[in-house]
Formats: C-alpha cells, sequence, structure tokens
C-alpha cells in the first residue's frame, strides 16, 4: 500500500494504522474502495482501568481540562480496531441547540407559549450556553489537538429546533394550524445552523486535522451530522415545506461529505426525498430498540441504487449476511464483536469477499 501523507499525525498514538484507514476513508467518500469495505469496531482494553466518561452535566458545568484528559485515558483504555477514529462527542444536551437561541429547555418541559410569540429564534452570544460551547472547542483543539477529534454539535436543528423550544404537541398543532410562524422559524433555523456551523469550524481545529463523526469516521473534508426526528410525524407535503429545504441549505455549507441521522421507521417514508439532497453522502439509519439493521436490507439496497453510502451495525453473521446484497465500496458496517480475534476473522472474510 503506498505512502500518504496525512494531515494529522498525532491520531495515531491511538490507532497506529492511521494512514491505512484515512486511505480508506477518503476511497468510501468517493464511492471507491481499496482493500475492503470500511469496518468499524471499538473495544475496552482488558485490564486498563477507565474513569467514568464525560456526561453532559460534566461538560456543562465540570473542568474541562479534567474532561479532556480524561477522554484522553479512556481512549488509550479502548482499541480502535479496523477504521475506527477515537472522538470526542462535543454535545451539550439533547436540547443543546434551543439552549445557544436562549431558552432555558430540557426533557418535558418547553416555552410554554406558541411558536410565533417567540420568533425570531436566533443565537444568544451573550448567553452562559453559547460561551461554553467556545469554552469546549478551544479546550479540545488546546489538549486533545488531532489525538481524539472532537464532533460537531448534535445538530437537531430545523423542524428539531421548533420541537425543541415548544415541545413536539403544541409543533404538532403549529404545522397545521400557523404554518407562516413555521416558515419563518424555519429560515431562522438556517441562520442558527450556520452561525454554529461556522463557530465549530473556526474554534474546533478539525481544519487542522480531519473531522470526525459520533460513528468513528473520518474526512479530511468537513462532515457532520444532520437531522431531522420530527419528520417521522408528519407527511411528505410537509416535509418537502419545511424539511428538505433546511437540510439542503444545511447540507450545502457542510459539503458533500453531510451524514443524515435518519431516525425510526416513521421516518422511512422521506427516504425519496432524503436520497434527492445533492450533498448528502450518506444515510445513517437508526432502528427501533427491538429491530435490527438486517431487518432493512431492501431500503438500504434501494438507498445504494440511488446512489447513496448506507450504515450497517451488527455482529459478524448479520455482516457477512448483508455484504453479499450491499455495494461495499458504498457500505460503513460498524461491527459488534465481543474480542480482537473475532474482528480480525470477519476483517480477513471482507478482503476475501469483495
Amino acid at each position: 500500500m503506498e505512502n500518504i501523507k496525512t494531515k494529522n499525525k498525532a491520531i495515531i498514538e491511538l490507532n497506529p494504522d492511521f494512514e491505512d484507514v484515512s486511505r480508506r476513508w477518503e476511497a468510501y467518500w468517493n464511492h471507491d474502495m481499496i482493500d475492503r469495505p470500511i469496518l468499524c469496531a471499538v473495544l475496552e482494553k482488558p485490564g486498563c482501568a477507565m474513569v467514568p466518561d464525560a456526561g453532559y452535566e460534566d461538560k456543562i458545568h465540570g473542568d474541562l481540562g479534567e474532561i479532556m484528559r480524561n477522554a484522553l485515558h479512556n481512549a488509550s483504555c479502548r482499541d480502535w480496531l479496523g477504521d475506527s477514529i477515537p472522538v470526542f462527542n462535543t454535545s451539550l444536551g439533547v436540547h443543546e441547540i434551543a439552549q445557544y437561541c436562549g431558552f432555558d429547555v430540557d426533557w418535558g418541559k418547553h416555552a410554554g407559549k406558541p411558536l410565533k410569540e417567540l420568533l425570531p429564534i436566533k443565537i444568544d452570544k451573550g448567553n452562559f450556553w453559547w460561551n461554553r460551547a467556545i469554552s469546549l472547542y478551544r479546550k479540545t483543539n488546546e489538549i486533545l489537538n488531532g489525538r481524539m477529534i472532537p464532533t460537531a454539535f448534535d445538530f437537531h436543528t430545523n423542524l428539531d429546533l421548533i420541537m425543541s423550544i415548544i415541545g413536539d404537541e403544541q409543533l404538532c398543532y403549529e404545522v397545521a394550524d400557523d404554518p407562516v410562524s413555521v416558515d419563518l422559524a424555519i429560515e431562522n433555523s438556517c441562520d442558527v445552523f450556520r452561525e454554529l456551523w461556522n463557530l465549530f469550524v473556526n474554534e474546533s481545529g478539525c481544519d487542522n486535522y480531519g473531522y470526525g463523526f459520533y460513528i468513528w469516521m473520518y474526512s479530511e473534508k468537513p462532515t457532520t451530522n444532520i437531522s431531522c426526528d420530527f419528520s417521522a410525524l408528519i407527511g411528505k407535503k410537509m416535509f418537502r415545506r419545511w424539511v428538505m429545504p433546511a437540510l439542503e441549505y444545511e447540507s450545502g455549507l457542510v459539503g458533500d461529505r453531510s451524514v443524515y441521522h435518519w431516525d425510526g421507521p416513521g421516518a422511512l417514508k422521506h427516504m425519496e426525498d432524503l436520497a434527492s439532497i445533492k450533498n448528502i453522502h450518506t444515510l445513517s439509519y437508526v432502528p427501533s430498540p427491538f429491530t435490527r439493521h438486517h431487518q432493512f436490507l431492501d431500503i438500504y439496497q434501494e438507498c445504494q441504487r440511488k446512489g447513496k453510502c448506507v450504515t450497517f451495525g451488527g455482529s459478524p453473521d448479520e455482516i457477512m449476511s448483508a455484504h453479499k446484497l450491499l455495494k461495499p465500496s458504498m457500505t460503513c458496517y460498524l461491527a459488534e464483536v465481543n474480542n480482537r480475534e473475532e474482528f480480525y476473522a470477519l476483517e480477513k472474510w471482507l478482503k476475501n469477499n469483495i
């Protein structure tokens, strides 16, 4: 395998095979493949004493230096197998985007007013949350410095941002009773996404060493998740009015390596529309808690026929079975393995069966 120059040498500290890994990822982003499909797994090293991973409250109120040092320690206690890369999840909470806009919301707690009384929705640059996000990204750049890669915000914007602010029940009323206010809120959300994306790019340092994703993806060019969980509750007409234009705008800012977080069976009806969005590269479906990826192979095949890559998680047996049906250059496999031997046996099988 020819030598390449990667923009990030520091990450080799945790994944010594990173030069080969980065080549495989670049091939994947170009719908190509080197010696096998993308294959990721992460295992804890036996006998390595880990400390608790930082939760939302820790990242919101804790000592950021200590959090980063603990993250590096825990990363060193894990085997980053195959093409997986060590990432640090920077999200400050389920409804973090609403918090950056000055809304004090949480699970079961929302603004309690009609949407039209809350417009315009915009970043509140004087609030604690916005400044905490800046501090968090600066600290990841300073301490992690490419050894782990910070993810971008948990981008539940567009209708998901409105849902965070007013709640899912109220939003169901709003899309029916006051669609003009929803139109305005979607325009506001696009502005919010732009400001957050610019903050991430400018403060995270990822331009210097590459971009990571929650499921251990790597790209030398910008990538992140875009999403709309609320789409499960609306039909195609509303999706095309509000969600598609927002996703087209968001993915236009990120670029042609955007990954769509596709959550739950209720959202599958939007597959055709999602696949038509130019800059969405990968559709990353999240099955419900009682289903498995292999139950949706027909949908993944259709996504690939329409030019989109997919993620597939499962046991070695499930991956080997799926591999017979999916395009290897357009599939990111997330393996559920019990040990290194199991992983390497699967990797060898994939190399021998491309």
